[in-house]
């Protein structure tokens, strides 16, 4: 993707992305509207250790199968399902995750992927907003 003339990896494109979303974050609630959104973000390693959350909204670790990060949502974060974005988190870009499915308001699965496209652990980063 380019930028201003200069080409960036997605890894900077989301990390530009994460700096554009805390700086709008607000604990709990940015409103629009008089409807409140929240914007969290989180690491996931390739274990499943949830770590860097931007509050307790993830219960405990994730659920890990060959690639396969299932987590589980605290009650009551969000309201309607959730719009989420992932990357794959391992200091270089090498490979690529994507939201498996569609989240709902108490599970998200991200699947993360080698540059060969076959399905691998690897850590990565998370991001969701939706409605409070």
């Amino acid at each position: 993707m380019k930028i201003f003339g200069k080409e960036l990896g997605i890894g900077i494109v989301l990390g530009l992305f994460c700096a554009v979303a805390m700086a709008a974050y607000i604990p709990n609630a940015i409103t629009t509207g008089g409807t409140k959104y929240r914007i969290e973000q989180a690491k996931i390693s390739s274990t499943g250790t949830v770590s860097a959350e931007s509050s307790d909204w993830i219960n405990g670790s994730a659920s890990v199968s060959t690639g396969t990060y299932t987590m589980t949502l605290n009650s009551g974060i969000f309201s309607v399902a959730p719009i989420c974005f992932s990357n794959v988190d391992n200091g270089f870009i090498n490979g690529f995750s994507a939201i498996n499915g569609v989240p709902s308001t108490s599970t998200v699965v991200v699947r993360t992927y080698n540059n060969s496209g076959v399905q691998t652990a690897s850590d990565n980063a998370l991001i969701c907003m939706g409605q409070r």
